[in-house]
Order: C-alpha cells, then sequence, then structure tokens
C-alpha cells in the first residue's frame, strides 16, 4: 500500500512537472502578452502603497483621496519620462541609421580597399591559409554588397512598426490607466481578501517562496541593472570624450550586452576598435576603444563581488549551461533571463520547498533500483 501511495504522488509530481513546463512555454508568453497592462498596474499600486500608508498616517483625509493623489503625480511622471525616453532613443537610432546612409560610400571604399590589400597580403602565406582567409574575403564582400540594402530595410521596418504598433501602444496605455484606478481605489481591501483566501500553510510556503524570490532572483536582477547603469555612464563620458555622434544609443548597446553573462562589452568595443584601426586607420580611436573595453572589465571584476553579493550564489557551470541552452532555444532575450531562472530554481531547492518532492523521487529510485538489482535474484548458472 505504502508503494502504491508512493508512485501515486511520484506520477502525480511528474505530471506536474510537465504541465509547468508546458505553461512556461506556450500558455506563460502569451498571457504575459494580453496581461501585461493589468500587471503593470499591479507593480505599480504595490510600489506606491507603502507611500501611500505614510501619508496617511500624518493627514486626516481618507485613504483613497491620497492613493488617487499620489497615483495620479506618480503616473504623470511616468508617462511623461516615458514619453521623453521613447522619443530620445527613437531620435537617436533614426539618426544613426541615418548617418550609416549617408555615409555609406566612404564606409564601402574603405572597407573594400582594406580588403582587396588584405587579399595581397595573404598570397605570401601557405596555399591552405591563403583559401581559409579568401573564403572569408568573398565572404565579406558579400556582406558589404547586402549590408546597404539592409540598412534601408531596417530604415523602413523601424518607421512601418511605429505606425503600425501607434494604436496598439494607445490601447495599452488606456488599458493601463484604467486598471492601476481600479486597482488604487481597492487595493487594501483586495489584499486582505486575497490573503483570507489562503490556508495557514499555504501562507508559510508563500512567505519562503517571496523570501528565496527577493533573496535571489529579485536581487540579482537588481544588481545586474546596477551594473549596467555603471556600464552606460561610463562608457556615454568615455564616448563624449572621443566626440562619438549618437553616444546614448551606443552606450545603450553597450550597456545592454553588458547583461550577458560571459560575453560582456568586449563583444561590441572589441571588432569596433579593429574597424576603426584596420579600416579607418584611426588608431587613437581604436586604442581608446580597447582600453574602454579593458577599463570597464577591471571595474567589473571589482564592483561586481559588492553589488550582487550572494544573489548569484551559483556555481558557474550551471550559468554556462543556463546561458548556452536559453540562447539555442530562444535568443539573446532568453538567455538573458536563463541564468535568473536557473538562480530561482537553485534558490527554491535550498529552500527546502522541494524535500517532499526529492525524497519521493529518492524512495522511487531506490524502489526500482532493488527490483532490478540482479545480486538479489538467485539465478543458476546453467549446466553444461
Amino acid at each position: 500500500m505504502r508503494t502504491k501511495s508512493l508512485y501515486q504522488r511520484f506520477i502525480i509530481r511528474i505530471l506536474i512537472i510537465f504541465l509547468l513546463i508546458g505553461s512556461a512555454i506556450f500558455i506563460l508568453p502569451v498571457l504575459l502578452d494580453t496581461l501585461m497592462p493589468i500587471i503593470l498596474a499591479i507593480l505599480m499600486a504595490l510600489i506606491i502603497s507603502p507611500v501611500v500608508k505614510s501619508i496617511n498616517k500624518g493627514l486626516p483625509v481618507g485613504r483613497k483621496f491620497i492613493s488617487f493623489l499620489v497615483g495620479s503625480f506618480l503616473l504623470i511622471v511616468l508617462l511623461l519620462f516615458s514619453f521623453w525616453i521613447f522619443q530620445l532613443i527613437i531620435s537617436q537610432v533614426i539618426g544613426l541609421i541615418s548617418s550609416i546612409i549617408r555615409n555609406w560610400s566612404k564606409i564601402e571604399r574603405a572597407s573594400l580597399s582594406f580588403i582587396d590589400k588584405l587579399s595581397y597580403d595573404v598570397k605570401l602565406l601557405p596555399p591552405m591559409a591563403v583559401n581559409i582567409i579568401n573564403t572569408g574575403i568573398d565572404s565579406i564582400r558579400n556582406t558589404l554588397a547586402n549590408l546597404q540594402a539592409n540598412v534601408f530595410n531596417m530604415t523602413f521596418y523601424i518607421t512601418s512598426s511605429l505606425i503600425n504598433t501607434s494604436s496598439s501602444i494607445i490601447f495599452f496605455a488606456i488599458t493601463f490607466i484604467t486598471a492601476f484606478y481600479i486597482i488604487l481605489a481597492d487595493f487594501t481591501s483586495f489584499t486582505s481578501r486575497l490573503s483570507r483566501s489562503f490556508s495557514r500553510s499555504s501562507k508559510e510556503s508563500f512567505r519562503v517562496f517571496n523570501q528565496v524570490l527577493k533573496a535571489s532572483t529579485v536581487n540579482y536582477i537588481k544588481s545586474q541593472l546596477l551594473l549596467s547603469l555603471i556600464c552606460f555612464l561610463v562608457s556615454i563620458v568615455s564616448l563624449y570624450f572621443l566626440d562619438q555622434d549618437y553616444l546614448i544609443i551606443i552606450a545603450l548597446i553597450i550597456a545592454f550586452v553588458d547583461i550577458l553573462p560571459l560575453v560582456g562589452t568586449v563583444i561590441v568595443l572589441i571588432p569596433w576598435a579593429i574597424v576603426e584601426i584596420l579600416i579607418f586607420s584611426n588608431l587613437q580611436k581604436g586604442l581608446v576603444l580597447i582600453g574602454l573595453a579593458i577599463v570597464w572589465q577591471l571595474i567589473r571584476q571589482i564592483i561586481s563581488p559588492k553589488i550582487i553579493g550572494q544573489a548569484a550564489d551559483i556555481h558557474p557551470l550551471i550559468s554556462t549551461i543556463a546561458l548556452y541552452a536559453g540562447l539555442r532555444m530562444g535568443g539573446v532575450l532568453l538567455a538573458i533571463f536563463a541564468p535568473v531562472i536557473a538562480i530561482f530554481i537553485v534558490g527554491i531547492i535550498k529552500s527546502g520547498l522541494l524535500d517532499n518532492w526529492f525524497y519521493d523521487f529518492r524512495e522511487v529510485f531506490f524502489d526500482i533500483k532493488d527490483r532490478l538489482d540482479i545480486k538479489k535474484r538467485k539465478l543458476k548458472a546453467p549446466k553444461n
């Protein structure tokens, strides 16, 4: 009877695991996309709730009035800041692409001149090396031939996307504002009713779950965003002294790639430095870019332990596996979040919430091992 109950629990838990994986792959992205304005409204209500409580204690006015006042102020500030950031980034992107188009003939001439010079120099190398390099040169030529068309297509794609998504953005904003005020008006009673609907054991599990989420995943995300912000500031100051055009969008790209584990800013700065030195003969700028890559890596090595602390308490091998798996399954975006998910899973395992699960899995494993153990069978060797 005990074995039957054990296998029943084992099968149910296996089904739950497959259900969670299927939901995370197929259902969760759709739900997040559909409910994103509602989720953002709830998060903003959670953020301003402590502010409302502290103000409400010192003022003889109703909580709803304070909620609407503080909520409206933060909402206006958020919308104005979002609009300013959006306008700034779009203008920088369009300006950068326009600059590439205007200077395309110069870029192409310099690139082809460098390739021709390289083609002449490689003749001094062994035949096998010459064939490999010539294949690479032909690939670069084809890339350059198609790049201008790609730049025009990118400009058209960005413009058409902005036009096509303008109505969706307006609908998103209206839904967010409406949901925000509805949640804000009844936030206290909603949270109290939600709290009463759970049992004491469920509340305890949720409390542990919440502690793990804050101690590992949330702290890790906050620390990575802080490192990315510092990288953005260092990059924008360095690019300013280089008199680089469109430095904001370039610094944002550098800060974004810095979030990628085991990759970092070198994936942008080193190739850029090589192009500046070899193609545009700008040795000073290339050396500054190489110096920026080295200096930032040193700064990151120094400040990362202090900023991240125990938030990334995960073995580097697990982080590497998560990064590679995320990159293979979902591209760059999933590669960014895969280590975060791995950190959360490790935190849940360490918290003890899954101890009963692991106990049942171990018991099933030992039971199967005992049944398959040939040493326990009294087998007679065949006679000759």
